[in-house]
Parts: structure tokens; sequence; C-alpha cells
């Protein structure tokens, strides 16, 4: 069941966070100046940052991409919902692909870390389309069911 499904990871996240906790010897040293120098310095850099135009442009991309995908991502599990699908089944749904989205993730990955030669905004791009036509094919079953 989700209780006993969320009880198991809560225990889990607990025990190996005690396990950190226990394990780890910390060598902290107290930062040079006041607490407020260390914001004023952090924005600074921060807006250093922001002015290099490869975060402008991955900025607007992720800050875009989202909006088609949030009426996919929201009206299919309404109008489930509408259909008589419990409010269980989809939250199970949900904790049963969390796995599987971390493991396509981490596949994925791969070809983009250590070396890899691969261009991940390239890739995004080319994903994205097939995402929206996926979106847009449950969207029509669901309105057809």
């Amino acid at each position: 069941s989700l209780g006993s499904f969320m009880a198991f990871w809560g225990w889990l996240f607990l025990g190996s966070t005690l396990w950190v906790l226990g394990v780890r010897n910390d060598e902290y040293t107290a930062p040079e100046g006041g607490v407020a120098e260390q914001c004023v310095a952090a924005y600074r850099e921060m807006l250093l940052v922001l002015q290099l135009p490869a975060v402008r442009s991955l900025a607007l991309v992720l800050l875009t991409c989202k909006a088609p995908l949030a009426a996919f991502d929201m009206l299919v599990p309404l109008e489930l919902q509408a259909s008589g699908v419990p409010k269980e089944r989809l939250a199970l749904l949900t904790t049963v692909m969390l796995p599987v989205s971390m493991a396509a993730q981490g596949y994925v990955s791969k070809g983009f870390s250590a070396g890899g030669t691969g261009k991940p905004m390239i890739v995004f791009c080319r994903a994205y389309g097939w995402r929206l036509a996926v979106g847009a094919l449950l969207t029509a079953l669901v309105f057809a069911l």
C-alpha cells in the first residue's frame, strides 16, 4: 500500500541520514566576514553568472519549455479522476514511475558526463517534440474514453 511504501522510504532516509551523521567527520571552519557581506558577494557572483550568454539561453529554454506540457500533465489526471479512476491509483502510478524516471535519467546522463561526446541541448530539443506528441496522444486518448 501507499502507507507502507512511504514508511519504508521514510525509515530508509532516516537511517541513512543517521549513518552519514555518525560516519562522516565534518571539518567545519567559520567563514570570514559577516553574513551580510557573504550574501552580497553571493548575489554579485550570481549576477555575473547570469550575464553569460549560455546561461541566459538555457534559462529561457527551461522557463518556457514546461508551459505546453503543463496542460497535458494536469489535464490527464483530472480527466482520469472524472472518468472514475480513484486518486489512490493515480498516486500509486506516480510512485511507480519515480524510480523508472530516475533510472532513465541516469542512463541518459552517462553519455554527457565523464568525457561523453553528446550535446545535451540537442538531445533535449529532439526529445521535446516527441514529449509533446505523447502528451497530445494521451490527452486525445483520455478524452476518447
